[in-house]
């Protein structure tokens, strides 16, 4: 939903700044750059794109990358002390 979306973009721009903002981090991310042959204009870049992706657009990468017969699911825990789960 757009609700997701943008609580998920929010949380990953937030998370990309503060890393910029911690030296290890940063230096660790100007290697990076350096051995990829990347600026930080790369990842100004993929700031912006992120901030213009629509709920379309994320969809349609979820149907075209993510395929549900490659997951499995697993179940743990004491299942005498919950409910059990209704498919």
């Amino acid at each position: 939903t757009a609700d997701e979306l943008n609580e998920a973009r929010t949380g990953w721009l937030q998370e990309q700044s503060v890393r910029r903002a911690q030296d290890a981090a940063l230096a660790g991310m100007l290697a990076t750059d350096l051995y990829l042959d990347r600026t930080m204009a790369f990842d100004a870049a993929m700031d912006d794109q992120v901030k213009k992706l629509s709920v379309t657009d994320v969809n349609a990468a979820v149907r075209k990358f993510l395929d549900p017969s490659r997951f499995a699911v697993v179940r743990a825990g004491d299942f005498n002390k919950q409910a059990p789960l209704q498919p």
